[in-house]
């Protein structure tokens, strides 16, 4: 239930069992301890020692203190607030960090990582050559652009897979890929093979 935020904070476990009263003010003085830090650990204390029969009153004060709005009987919804609020103060202490993480820069690298040809050099002779090689072993057409005419391989060669029991779903293409469907299916209704300053009717 708590997973994500018990991952960000580093805690040892996956989990808690809130029900198990040890097990939950073992968490909160672990919370207290390791992240909030409202109280010097002098104060501590009191909080730390969960086999107190007064512990209850004790958290019910940590919750006052720290202004939390929740009802120290909703232990749900207690512990809910405390790894918000833990999360939000283990961000403030790395905040410049994270705060040259923009949206931007993860969109570009995730941009980037979703691409398989990012790392081509489409202008060597080597790739053209290998390219018109390919497309004539597939009998497709070669587009001016050599990315478009490569997405339009990787297309062709799916489909093909597909229709030979592959199950490969067109939908699960890659966005990338989407571009050079409008010019396969041009050239495959037309029969027209395109290079730069030129159209041939095959």
């Amino acid at each position: 239930m708590f997973r994500r935020k018990l991952e960000a904070l580093k805690y040892h476990q996956s989990d808690i069992d809130i029900k198990d009263e040890m097990t939950w003010r073992n968490f909160v003085v672990w919370l207290e301890d390791q992240k909030i830090r409202l109280y010097k650990i002098e104060d501590r204390q009191p909080l730390r020692n969960y086999i107190s029969g007064d512990w209850p009153k004790v958290f019910q004060q940590y919750l006052k203190d720290l202004q939390c709005p929740v009802n120290s009987q909703d232990r749900l919804a207690a512990c809910e607030w405390l790894l918000a609020h833990a999360v939000r103060l283990d961000y403030g202490e790395d905040v410049e960090k994270y705060r040259a993480v923009t949206g931007e820069g993860v969109a570009r690298q995730n941009s980037a990582s979703d691409d398989p040809f990012q790392n081509v050099n489409v202008h060597s002779p080597d790739f053209k050559a290998g390219l018109t090689s390919v497309c004539q072993l597939l009998k497709i057409p070669q587009h001016y652009d050599q990315v478009t005419t490569l997405e339009a391989v990787s297309i062709l060669i799916q489909e093909r897979l597909a229709q030979d029991g592959s199950k490969q779903e067109l939908q699960e293409i890659r966005p990338w890929m989407r571009p050079a469907e409008s010019f396969v299916s041009y050239t495959w209704r037309n029969s027209v093979t395109y290079r730069p300053g030129s159209m041939k009717q095959s």
